[in-house]
């Protein structure tokens, strides 16, 4: 993928953990259900086309098919002689084993066609004091038009037309189509809720929306040690109020609470952790700047 189709996919990963984790309040948002299906299908296209080039694996039905014919005509070039070779040799049945059409391997399904092909090829190794057109340098062209043929039969086929606008990437129409379904989803969370739940609105507003390269994000690194020894202090929780409740997170290892990206501007979060003194503090976050900020907490004595 292209580094801006990374910035919308990853927006569009956020906004679909966003509608999970608040799923009673987007079904109270008329047509919200309706543009979310149509991002998730997007994120599905998006991910199943990243797969596949990742593995650098993709194909066209042209190819699979002239592929598939030129297997069938290697392989039939060389019956009418081997058929005629086997009789003269009083060896009718495999004559008859042998003599296989061009349709009988190229109108079969994709296993049948290559497992067709390759019986013929063992019969032309296994005989070769009776078939004795086809030599070791034939059998090597038979086998690299088996290959040519079997090493793409199974791969995802990209159907080789024009869409217009688009162009013929999937990824790309799918980024579109799911970006276009995102922001129809925050215009409608925004109208519904944007007097009632002011902080969700805002938390939506920026997890859908992509962070570009080329921007600076607005990450927020905090920090909470103890006042006196400066360690930091694990298992702290860090609170904020929000409409109806309060959300928490919780310090981990060296007490660090970590956002890949946070709101602009002052936030008042309360700081509780066992043996210690609990503070509210600011936290200040600057837009499009690295934030780090750190708590400092009074043990009770």
């Amino acid at each position: 993928m292209k580094n801006d189709e990374i910035s919308v996919f990853e927006a569009l990963e956020r906004h679909q953990v966003f509608n999970v984790a608040n799923a009673l309040d987007t079904a109270k948002v008329d047509g919200y259900s309706e543009k979310e299906t149509i991002m998730n299908n997007a994120l599905i296209v998006i991910t199943d086309g990243n797969k596949v080039q990742n593995a650098g694996g993709v194909t066209d039905s042209k190819t699979v098919k002239k592929n598939k014919k030129a297997m069938a005509q290697t392989i039939t070039d060389y019956v009418e002689g081997a058929v005629i070779l086997a009789n003269a040799a009083n060896k009718t049945a495999l004559a008859d084993n042998i003599n296989k059409s061009f349709s009988s391997i190229n109108g079969a399904s994709k296993a049948n066609a290559v497992s067709r092909a390759k019986a013929v090829r063992k019969l032309f190794f296994d005989n070769a004091t009776v078939i004795t057109n086809v030599k070791a340098a034939d059998l090597v062209i038979i086998d690299a038009a088996i290959e040519d043929y079997d090493s793409i039969k199974d791969l995802p086929i990209t159907q080789i037309k024009e869409v217009k606008s688009h162009g013929t990437d999937p990824i790309g129409i799918a980024v579109i189509v799911g970006r276009k379904a995102s922001v129809d989803q925050y215009g409608l969370f925004h109208s519904h809720f944007k007097y009632t739940e002011t902080e969700k609105t805002d938390e939506l507003k920026l997890l859908h929306t992509p962070i570009y390269t080329g921007y600076i994000k607005t990450p927020l690194l905090v920090t909470i040690v103890d006042d006196k020894t400066g360690l930091g202090i694990d298992d702290v929780v860090m609170s904020k109020a929000v409409k109806n409740g309060t959300k928490s997170f919780k310090s981990g290892n060296g007490g660090f609470v970590p956002f890949e990206t946070h709101k602009a501007g002052k936030t008042a979060y309360t700081f509780v952790a066992p043996g210690f003194k609990t503070s509210t503090d600011p936290v200040k976050v600057i837009r499009h700047e690295t934030n780090t900020v750190e708590i400092r907490l009074t043990r009770i004595v």
